[in-house]
Order: C-alpha cells, then sequence, then structure tokens
C-alpha cells in the first residue's frame, strides 16, 4: 500500500505530513499575536473569512524560533484540518507531494522517539530521511482547542 505525503523544510530537515490532513499551502500572511495563547501558539490569519491559529512548528520541535526571525525571511503556512479544528503550520518550504510505499516508511523505535511524539516513522526517500509529523500529536501538544470556526463580518 502506499500514501501520499506532503514534503517540507524547517531549519535544515525535511519533514512530511499525510495529505490527508493537509487542506492548502499559503504564502505567508500578516499574524495577529494572541495577548493570552500557549507558546506555539503566534497568533491567528484571516484566511478567506475564516481566522485561524498558527502554530509555530520550530518552537514545537525545540528550534525556538521565534515570530521576529521567522518575519524576516519568506515563509509558508500549511492549513492543517483536523477532527478538532483548522489551523496552520509555519513551514520553510513546501517542496513537493510524493506516494510512499510502505516499504520505505520505518516506525520510530523507542531509542530514536522523542519524548513528545510528534515524529512517529521515517522515509527514506533517494537515500534521505524525512522525518514523519504526527498531527494528532502536535494538536496535543499545542492546547489547539478551538472547536468551531470563527467568521469574520465584513
Amino acid at each position: 500500500m502506499s500514501l501520499q505525503y506532503v514534503i517540507f523544510e524547517l531549519d535544515t530537515l525535511k519533514y512530511a505530513i499525510s495529505i490527508d490532513h493537509v487542506n492548502e499551502i499559503t504564502e505567508s500572511k500578516e499574524i495577529t499575536p494572541l495577548p493570552v495563547s500557549s507558546k506555539s501558539i503566534e497568533g491567528v490569519v484571516n484566511l478567506r473569512g475564516k481566522v485561524i491559529p498558527i502554530l509555530n512548528l520550530g518552537k514545537i520541535f525545540g528550534t525556538k524560533k521565534n515570530l521576529q526571525q521567522i518575519d524576516s525571511k519568506p515563509f509558508q503556512i500549511m492549513v492543517i484540518n483536523t477532527d478538532r479544528s483548522d489551523f496552520g503550520l509555519i513551514i520553510d518550504l513546501a517542496k513537493d507531494v510524493k506516494t510512499i510505499d510502505d516499504v520505505d516508511i520505518t516506525p520510530i523505535n523507542e531509542l530514536m522517539a522523542n519524548s513528545k511524539g510528534f515524529i512517529t516513522s521515517t522515509i527514506n526517500l533517494n537515500d534521505e530521511i524525512i522525518q514523519v509529523v504526527s498531527i494528532e500529536n502536535i494538536v496535543e501538544a499545542s492546547s489547539i482547542n478551538i472547536s468551531t470556526e470563527i467568521q469574520i463580518k465584513n
């Protein structure tokens, strides 16, 4: 069996997210900070009349990029759809959509696993290691509790 993944870069590493979770990828937008939010939530953006929270994946992974560092260079927002909510992830660059065979996916063993379980497996693609991100664990770690979409009234 094979699955499709969106391959993207963050810092110098490559990651993958199942295309089933990816709604769209958009160029950087103005992020409105929220005064009271978790450390990984940078703020919200207005995406065609829908306000969605924006997560800083670098902070979640511990690379601790702050918004000022991100604003100084181009970035993209990968809009993620889950059963609980829609949200955006700040990424450096979406590279490609690849169909990956099961034989090319290796589960993370206990010695390689990080404590939060953000990375569930790796993909060996042309002798390059790509880390597969668990959206469910990102949601849990970020405390996204937005259960309904906020509509902006014009």
